[in-house]
């Protein structure tokens, strides 16, 4: 079982007695229910299940409560067995934007950066051995920010917003002013009243969609361009043909047998089972997206050792390197 927690206060006049109306309170409670449970959902399936659970805290002039998220993996040795990954209760809750102290955007700071604001492309990328995506928004200033895919995948689905707007919903009416979501006494999230009044306007077409084609598969050869010496990295770079990609290789255990040889070196070669899928973007472009499913030979690379360099020169040659 994984759990974690982040502490919610709403703040305004009206909570200085520490209570807040049911009909205020409830709605919200409910959207922040359905928000985990459907970030569990969309990316956990039915491998996990999750209880979303409060415990008030009143103190100052607000209304506080912490929200407990206990999360259960169902069959969890079979998992493991099919190499099935289980996003925990704190990956959850960092793609949501409730806790994490990165740069890394969570949905709700997402909705908030974007203002309204369509999204015109999207663009992968790896950040400190994480997926990361970049997004770029029609305008001159500030069009372009760092997020959780998770988060992305959320923002496109209408009932992630609509549970947003249900948390934030409160702040709309007189005598509330802000909700700050708190990790460890740190302040992670703040949305305003002004926030709270843009987010319950927004509609939920500010993804412009990508079409994917159906994936395309071949085995083929390909050899590490740059070794990777972090088991839990999702993707590795290969070099395939003349090029050079980013591949996916959670569904395999290169990671797990690299590290049994102790690593990987450049020119470690492998036949593959490649997955290939084509994204057709808003702007035109098409982005290739890799990934190994299974590996089917593995030859590794025949580059010599610095030592047995060294050994082979002649007498003289070495004598000269040493001064």
């Amino acid at each position: 079982m994984s759990a974690s927690t982040v502490t919610i206060r709403y703040d305004g006049p009206i909570l200085a007695g520490h209570q807040m109306d049911v009909a205020d309170l409830a709605p919200a409670l409910i959207g922040l229910s359905d928000l985990c449970k459907l970030a569990n959902s969309k990316f956990n399936g039915d491998r996990a299940a999750i209880k979303v659970l409060i415990a008030t805290d009143l103190e100052h002039k607000c209304f506080q409560f912490n929200l407990h998220i206990a999360q259960t993996i169902w069959d969890h040795t079979r998992a493991l067995l099919n190499n099935q990954n289980v996003s925990t209760a704190q990956d959850l809750l960092e793609w949501l934007g409730l806790t994490g102290f990165g740069g890394t955007l969570g949905l709700i700071r997402l909705i908030k950066w974007l203002k309204g604001r369509k999204i015109t492309s999207t663009e992968l990328e790896i950040k400190d051995g994480r997926d990361v995506v970049r997004i770029t928004v029609d305008g001159d200033n500030n069009n372009v920010v760092i997020a959780y895919p998770q988060a992305l995948e959320l923002l496109r689905q209408p009932e992630a917003l609509a549970s947003v707007k249900k948390v934030v919903q409160p702040l709309v009416k007189n005598g509330y002013d802000s909700i700050e979501f708190e990790e460890s006494d740190k302040a992670i999230e703040k949305v305003s009243k002004e926030e709270a009044v843009d987010i319950c306007g927004l509609t939920s077409d500010l993804v412009e969609e990508s079409e994917l084609d159906q994936p395309q598969t071949l085995n083929a050869w390909v050899t590490v361009y740059s070794p990777v010496y972090d088991p839990g990295a999702p993707k590795w770079r290969f070099r395939f043909g003349k090029d050079h990609e980013y591949m996916d290789i959670r569904e395999t255990d290169i990671a797990i047998q690299a590290l049994k040889r102790g690593g990987a070196l450049v020119d470690d070669a492998y036949y593959v089972t490649l997955e290939i899928r084509q994204e057709h973007k808003p702007d035109g472009l098409i982005k290739n997206h890799f990934k190994i499913t299974k590996v089917l030979d593995f030859k590794p690379s025949t580059l010599p050792f610095q030592r047995d360099i060294f050994r082979d020169k002649p007498e003289t040659d070495r004598r000269k390197e040493e001064y």
